[in-house]
């Protein structure tokens, strides 16, 4: 089972994060990055920024059943879903247009 680690204390989007969700590779993310909608969507963990943290994370994910992961792996593609533009070019549309 594949699960991708983006542990930081200074990054802040992080593509790394959405490339791999839209792999429909969950993700391991510090509380302190842009990603608690990962919470939300069931999509990953997100953990304290500290060592222990990410060893008990690691050792959670080790450990997680099969039928868990393919749910992981569902609710990463979801996620990744949220931010395809295409999906959203309408709403961008409306917006433009009240200014112009």
């Amino acid at each position: 089972m594949q699960i991708l680690n983006f542990f930081s204390k200074t990054e802040n989007f992080g593509n790394v994060v959405l490339e791999s969700l839209a792999c429909k590779t969950p993700v391991i993310v510090s509380k302190n990055l842009p990603w608690g909608i990962l919470k939300k969507y069931k999509a990953g963990y997100l953990i304290n920024n500290n060592i222990n943290s990410l060893r008990d994370c690691f050792i959670k994910s080790e450990n997680i059943s099969k039928i868990k992961y393919l749910n992981l792996q569902k609710q990463s593609y979801i996620l990744f879903k949220q931010f395809i533009i295409e999906d959203k070019i309408n709403n961008i549309i409306k917006i433009y247009s009240r200014y112009i």
